[in-house]
């Protein structure tokens, strides 16, 4: 009997360890859900795509993609179009020329929906890179408290 509460209670701690460490990675996100933000990239070319999912942006972030694939799975945003953020996730990037980890980058995947422009109700994944504070400021990796 001592072994069994013993054990429940050692998988409790180990659950709750898990909740907690999951958490302190989304913590580092620039947005939190619902932050209101604005959309746009590079000033040579401000117009941002948003990716139909998470997944696919990972590759083309990582260098692999063609034309067909970009075309098809996204929607080209006019810049300064405004968004609400619907979620965060953080994501290693490794280039898909070299197979090792020293090139290695960590970017933040921004879940957004879309509220003005040409674009407005379209639901989709952009990189922190394009992304702005309702100013126009450039966020930051982390939250403001």
């Amino acid at each position: 009997m001592p072994e069994r509460i013993t054990r429940a209670v050692s998988v409790a701690v180990f659950a709750l360890c898990f909740v907690f460490a999951s958490g302190t990675s989304a913590n580092a996100c620039p947005v939190s859900r619902g932050a209101a933000l604005v959309l746009v990239s590079q000033e040579l070319d401000p117009d941002v795509f948003l990716w139909d999912s998470a997944d696919r942006l990972v590759r083309y972030a990582s260098g692999d993609y063609d034309v067909q694939i970009v075309l098809k799975h996204t929607v080209l945003v006019h810049a300064f179009s405004k968004a609400l953020a619907v979620g965060c996730r953080k994501q290693v990037i490794r280039p898909s020329a070299s197979g090792d980890s020293s090139g290695a980058s960590i970017i933040y995947l921004i879940g957004v929906r879309v509220v003005s422009g040409d674009a407005r109700g379209k639901y989709g994944w952009v990189l922190s890179a394009d992304i702005r504070g309702p100013s126009g400021r450039r966020l930051t990796s982390q939250r403001r408290r």
